[in-house]
């Protein structure tokens, strides 16, 4: 009897686990999409990783000197979403990237775009990797990153 009591016990809590993750992860869904991300599959989540689109070019380079996926105002609305960072009654009103954080307006942000100048020259192109990095030629670089996600190629020393 204690047993099937211990058992459903289990279930009960189970169940009442998954519905809080359900309810928080609903809540905080954008939050969740920034902090759990690998954007580029290279095993380091977006919010540590220097270059989301592992395109050779850091983030913070991409978007004018600011990190893309802060979020000042602690509202859940990361700050190239964010109409205004500084107020967390005001998130993604008007549902569009921020200016400066799509430069050719394709509406893909910069840090996450392979051609975020829009000259139809892959960013890695324009960063200075070296010839041969991008093997199969779709805007990636192939070689290793490092803990911080840039390509060690382009680190010295890699990390």
């Amino acid at each position: 009897m204690q047993a099937r009591n211990t058992g459903r016990m289990k279930k009960i809590i189970t169940s009442l686990l998954l519905l809080f993750l359900a309810v928080i992860q609903q809540a905080n869904a954008q939050q969740a999409f920034n902090v759990l991300a690998d954007t580029d599959g290279d095993g380091i989540i977006d919010i540590n990783d220097i270059d989301d689109d592992n395109d050779g070019i850091p983030d913070t380079y991409e978007s004018g000197g600011l990190d893309p996926l802060t979020d000042a105002d602690a509202d859940s609305v990361p700050l190239y979403l964010d109409d205004d960072d500084t107020d967390n009654t005001v998130g993604d009103a008007n549902g569009q990237i921020e200016p400066g954080f799509d430069i050719d307006g394709d509406g893909i942000p910069n840090f996450l775009d392979k051609d975020s100048d829009g000259d139809t020259l892959w960013d890695f192109a324009e960063s200075g990797a070296p010839v041969g990095t991008d093997l199969d030629l779709d805007g990636d670089l192939e070689n290793p990153v490092g803990a911080n996600g840039l390509v060690d190629v382009l680190e010295n020393p890699a990390d």
